[in-house]
């Protein structure tokens, strides 16, 4: 999309990202693991990037859950590196 639109604006939906989510961390740890509701807490809750008004709220907020996110699975670290490298440049 990106090389065919290059000066449209990339819009994700929150709702989708969240299922998205749930649906690899169930995948991988099951749906009644503790750090499941850790991951997901720490990036959906209050303060997880997902809550973030602006750019330096959100790498703010990316920094202090990358210590959360290091409890999880490899696979689970590089699904969100890769997820969330849609907010890059």
């Amino acid at each position: 999309m990106e090389h065919s639109f290059p000066s449209a604006s990339f819009v994700v939906c929150f709702r989708h990202i969240r299922e998205n989510v749930i649906k690899k961390l169930d995948t991988l740890l099951g749906t009644r693991s503790g750090t499941r509701r850790e991951l997901i807490d720490g990036l959906f809750g209050d303060d997880g990037p997902s809550s973030s008004d602006d750019v330096v709220a959100f790498d703010a907020a990316m920094e202090a859950y990358r210590t959360t996110l290091a409890n999880g699975p490899a696979e689970f670290i590089n699904y969100i590196e890769i997820a969330l490298c849609i907010y890059c440049d």
